[in-house]
């Protein structure tokens, strides 16, 4: 399991925040899961001679989750195949984030079907899907939930974001939801804060690792490196960091460089 924290900072950006810490009933698997992913959506439209080779929506969404990472995994791998491969009657509108919701939906409710099985009623799953189509003018976000009781099905829902609102889900909600509902009472927002606390006091076997960050607005999608100010070593010294490592540390691909974009998060 793991915690997703979901929040929209203002109009223009929503923000996501996550451990990163995989674990079965035997324990910890490892503390360098990503539990981020970006889908992109391309759409073809005709060119009224019944050929589809004119792109018409070109965009990125963020995908998150908690549960089970095989079904998850295999869910989102699907879900991009299929999503940068739409083809779009001229006359018809183009899809919404409540469109790629749905069927999401009915990818996770066949996967849950085949994968699931494998642990019975343990294999839960949810997806946070957040981010911008060109259909829509606003920012939006939605889960989208297995359930097993007499029979699968699969829930999908709108998150009704607003500033200062956040989401909590996976096993650790409740535990993270007291905790920043205490800092709140004091007039702190900071749900970096709190998680970075919970990772620190490895207080919970479900959660640890690292902080992963991604973020959400009219122009995009991405998912920073961790930018972590070391004042001990030097005024300009930090380390930057995906799911723990140094970024520098698998290298570049040819000749380009890794790590254009972080985060800053100051030390706790």
């Amino acid at each position: 399991m793991t915690i997703i924290v979901i929040w929209q900072e203002s109009a223009d950006e929503i923000i996501a925040i996550a451990d990163s810490r995989f674990t079965s009933e035997q324990g910890v698997i490892c503390d360098s899961a990503p539990k981020f992913s970006i889908l992109n959506v391309v759409c073809y439209t005709d060119d009224g001679q019944d050929s589809f080779d004119r792109v018409c929506v070109n965009a990125n969404l963020c995908i998150g989750f908690t549960g089970s990472a095989t079904v998850a995994l295999t869910t989102i791998a699907v879900a991009q195949a299929y999503l940068v491969s739409l083809t779009l009657p001229s006359e018809k509108p183009a899809p919404t984030i409540g469109d790629v919701a749905d069927f999401i939906g009915r990818i996770l409710k066949d996967n849950y079907r085949q994968f699931g099985s494998l642990w019975e009623d343990r294999a839960s799953c949810k997806l946070i899907l957040f981010g911008h189509l060109p259909s829509e003018d606003k920012l939006k976000a939605f889960h989208i939930s297995s359930t097993k009781r007499q029979a699968v099905d699969v829930l999908v829902g709108e998150l009704p974001l607003r500033a200062g609102t956040m989401f909590s889900f996976g096993s650790a909600a409740k535990h993270f939801k007291e905790q920043s509902e205490t800092q709140i009472e004091t007039g702190r927002f900071d749900p970096f804060g709190t998680l970075l606390e919970m990772l620190a006091s490895e207080s919970r076997n479900d959660v640890g690792g690292y902080l992963q960050v991604a973020l959400a607005s009219k122009t995009g999608v991405s998912l920073p490196h961790v930018l972590t100010p070391r004042p001990d070593l030097g005024e300009q010294i930090a380390d930057i960091s995906f799911l723990g490592k140094n970024v520098d540390e698998i290298g570049g691909v040819g000749q380009c460089g890794v790590g254009r974009d972080a985060f800053k998060i100051l030390p706790t």
